[in-house]
């Protein structure tokens, strides 16, 4: 068996291995830099990121308002509706 079928198979080895990983849920994070009101309105967070409905419990995300790296908020789904904390940078 040449070099290139040696490798090949060791491919189909690592992937056959990888399917059979079982790995923990980890929590979903998106981010946007969308233009919105302060604070945020439920139809903007909608605009941004989906309906809190469609991205389900627990979804959480970053919204830099209009990317101007002043109004930051941290942003979450409990399945129903969208949820904001404003988060303050250190001095």
């Amino acid at each position: 068996m040449g070099l290139t079928e040696q490798l090949l198979q060791r491919i189909q080895e690592l992937e056959e291995w990888r399917r059979t990983l079982v790995l923990p849920e980890m929590p979903v994070t998106a981010f946007s830099d969308d233009d919105t009101a302060t604070p945020p309105t439920q139809a903007q967070l909608v605009t941004a990121f989906g309906s809190a409905a469609d991205r389900g419990a627990g979804y959480f995300a970053f919204l830099d308002d209009n990317g101007d790296n002043v109004r930051f908020y941290l942003v979450a789904s409990n399945g129903v509706r969208w949820w904001y904390v404003a988060l303050t940078a250190p001095a």
